[in-house]
């Protein structure tokens, strides 16, 4: 009632419609931009980690377990942030609609556990797969040729062991291979301190190997990299070891293709394809794919 003694009612108070509301704000976990980044962290983190173990094992076992640790590291983020979008408030609803009743069965629960698309042992498996496949293509390539193959070890000896599996009698193992090589190629660069003008082209990326221009090693030197166990091997040092053992090495790719070929005095042999009757019989038979070398069984 006013001063004069009429009733009023009060005015009425505007309430917000909620179904126009404005603020419907989406979760960080929702946000494309969140899952931009965290895939470029786990890109970049993978690379980090292959840079970080090229110091210590072969480019090739880099380039694989980079592979693994990304993709575990995908798998991770990937079952948080679906973690964190099923557990996450949806955007409000109307105030007006009505809730739906609880599920007495959900009272209770705990929230779903993360989602890990992939684990150890099933990036282990595909490792062991990709290797079995790798070892059976080179078979296959070997086998109308007569050769076993044989499936050299995989620590960044992988050169000197398929080469030493096929001497039993003139070396002991992978490691003693590498150190006599090693010998002969650090009084070859001694006899060769300059480059010789009349150097054969083998002759002539053999004194380039030895230099110190070494990429993705922890070592200085090419013939640094010669002689520590671990280090990746170069086609060019066959020209060593064939001096060394004073046997033939012959170099094929996966496809047959000889993409080196040297005698017992490390003078190239011209032969382009896999061929009995063109590669001497006390050879040794190398097989490189993508980084590995593959040996065969001796005859």
């Amino acid at each position: 009632m006013n001063s004069v003694g009429v009733q009023t009612d009060p005015l009425p108070v505007q309430q917000p419609d909620q179904t126009q509301s404005t603020a419907r704000t989406k979760h960080w976990s929702r946000s494309r931009v969140v899952h931009v980044v965290a895939g470029i962290a786990v890109i970049g983190l993978g690379a980090l980690a292959g840079f970080a173990l090229s110091f210590f094992a072969s480019t090739f076992t880099a380039v694989v377990l980079a592979g693994a640790v990304s993709v575990i590291l995908g798998g991770a983020v990937y079952g948080y942030l679906r973690y964190k979008i099923e557990t996450s408030p949806a955007y409000p609803a109307p105030q007006n609609a009505n809730p739906p009743s609880p599920d007495p069965a959900s009272q209770g629960a705990t929230p779903p556990l993360p989602v890990v698309s992939a684990s150890i042992p099933a990036v282990s498996n595909r490792l062991k797969k990709f290797f079995t496949s790798q070892e059976q293509r080179a078979q296959e390539m070997l086998s109308p040729h007569g050769f076993r193959l044989y499936a050299s070890s995989r620590d960044g000896n992988c050169f000197y062991d398929a080469i030493a599996h096929q001497c039993p009698t003139a070396v002991k193992d992978a490691e003693d291979l590498r150190k006599r090589v090693a010998e002969f190629a650090e009084d070859w660069k001694q006899r060769h301190p300059l480059v010789d003008p009349r150097f054969t082209a083998i002759e002539g990326r053999a004194y380039a190997r030895l230099g110190n221009d070494v990429a993705y090693s922890q070592v200085h030197s090419g013939l640094d990299e010669i002689g520590t166990p671990g280090c990746y091997a170069d086609q060019v040092d066959a020209y060593f070891v064939a001096q060394v053992l004073a046997r033939p090495v012959i170099i094929i790719n996966i496809k047959g293709e000889v993409t080196l070929a040297v005698n017992e005095n490390g003078k190239q042999i011209g032969c382009r394809k896999l061929s009995s009757l063109l590669i001497p019989e006390n050879s040794i038979v190398v097989i490189h794919d993508q980084s590995h070398f593959l040996g065969v069984d001796p005859k």
